[in-house]
């Protein structure tokens, strides 16, 4: 049987800086505060956080079991706390829709979530 991880990430250096990633940045924070079915859209990935085959998942759930801290940038519904409650309390979640991050409050009281303000600025202080 072979597994395989369902994500690739794509890196943009930030310390190019420059008008194309700036253009970026402010289309990604209209599209995901602005789009009520994005969060909804992506929602299928949920079960993946209990899924072995998804070996990237794994991974995640394996190191944030002993970590301090936790800082979820992008966390939708933060489904990771649907199958790891134990970690609420040490989890940070960030995402763009207010919306979401008021339900993700609601539905985990015990997690913290923030939303970004603006596309640029990271909503937590550093080192925290």
């Amino acid at each position: 049987m072979q597994s395989t991880i369902t994500r690739k990430l794509n890196w943009h250096s930030s310390l190019l800086g420059g008008e194309e990633l700036a253009a970026l940045e402010t289309a990604l924070a209209g599209f995901y505060a602005g789009n009520p079915k994005y969060y909804a859209n992506i929602d299928f990935t949920s079960d993946n956080w209990v899924n072995e085959e998804e070996l990237g998942y794994q991974r995640i759930v394996k190191l944030v079991k002993d970590a301090q801290s936790i800082c979820e940038i992008g966390c939708g519904s933060a489904n990771i706390l649907k199958y790891n409650s134990g970690i609420a309390s040490r989890y940070t979640g960030l995402d763009f829709s207010p919306v979401q991050m008021q339900m993700n409050r609601e539905i985990y009281p015990g997690a913290s979530f923030i939303a970004f303000e603006q596309a640029n600025v990271f909503p937590v202080q550093s080192s925290s």
